[in-house]
C-alpha cells in the first residue's frame, strides 16, 4: 500500500532502506516476509540501495561480529543489490533532508525512489509517523512500509 498518497510507481525495480535490509540480513520474521513478497516477487527486476546502507550495514553488524566478518557479511550480502553513484544522490538527498525530519541515510533512500520514480520501502519508523501526520511527503516518493506486507 503506498502510503504517500502519490501515484503507484509502475517500475519493477525498488529501493530498500537499512531497516529493511537489516531485517533481511538478520533473517528475522518480517526479514522472512520481504525476502517471500518482495524480493521473490517474479515481476521485480532490480532491487536499489544507497551507500550510506552499505556504510551503516558494515557498522552494524560489526558491533555483534567484528569489523572484519562484518566485511566479509556485508560484501556477499549486497553483492544482489546495485548501489548507487552517491554523487548523483547528493543534492536530492540534501534537498529532502531540508524538508523533513529524518536520518540522512532515510534521505537518501528517498531520493533514489525520487531520482528514479521508483518504490521505496522501509521499515516502519516513530519519524515516518510524524511527518505523515501531517500529510503526503512533498516529493514524488512512492513510499511502502515493509511492515504492511
Amino acid at each position: 500500500m503506498n502510503v504517500n498518497g502519490n501515484k503507484r510507481s509502475s517500475t519493477n525495480v525498488a529501493v530498500l532502506d537499512t531497516s529493511v535490509l537489516m531485517e533481511i540480513l538478520g533473517n528475522t520474521q518480517l526479514g522472512e516476509t520481504v525476502k517471500n513478497v518482495v524480493l521473490k516477487d517474479p515481476a521485480m527486476e532490480r532491487f536499489y540501495i544507497s551507500p550510506i546502507a552499505v556504510t551503516e550495514l558494515l557498522y552494524l553488524v560489526a558491533r555483534t561480529a567484528g569489523f572484519q566478518m562484518a566485511l566479509q557479511q556485508v560484501e556477499g550480502f549486497t553483492k544482489v543489490f546495485t548501489i548507487c553513484d552517491e554523487k548523483r544522490l547528493r543534492i536530492e538527498a540534501a534537498r529532502i533532508k531540508s524538508a523533513l525530519a529524518l536520518s540522512l541515510a532515510d534521505c537518501y533512500a528517498l531520493a533514489i525512489g525520487s531520482l528514479r520514480g521508483i518504490l521505496v520501502y522501509f521499515k516502519r519508523e516513530s519519524e515516518f509517523d510524524a511527518i505523515l501526520k501531517k500529510g503526503p511527503i512533498p516529493f514524488p516518493i512512492d513510499l511502502r512500509f515493509v511492515d504492511d506486507l
